[in-house]
């Protein structure tokens, strides 16, 4: 599977941060957590990869939301990071 992220995410990485849901746009296939998964951004170029710490269906709720809102909803218990830079090559 693959995450399609914005152009902020996308400097993010590139600074050494994690992947955090805010920065998300699409996914694409189906996957588990503690998968690799392929991390693209709007035009469909691979920017890394990493492993989840959330399948594709705990994810999808929240898609472009903020650490505050993903509380609010309690939809995240392991981590805040969808994917943690010690676990991704970008």
């Amino acid at each position: 599977g693959s995450v399609e992220i914005d152009p902020g995410a996308k400097r993010a990485l590139e600074r050494g941060s994690s992947l955090l849901p805010a920065g998300l746009r699409k996914i694409k296939g189906h996957f588990l957590a503690g998968d690799v998964i392929e991390i693209r951004d709007e035009s469909g170029r691979s920017v890394g990869r990493g492993i989840a710490n959330y399948s594709y269906r705990e994810i999808l709720p929240a898609l472009g939301l903020r650490g505050e809102e993903i509380r609010q909803r309690a939809l995240f218990t392991r981590s805040e990071e969808i994917i943690h830079r010690n676990n991704m090559i970008v």
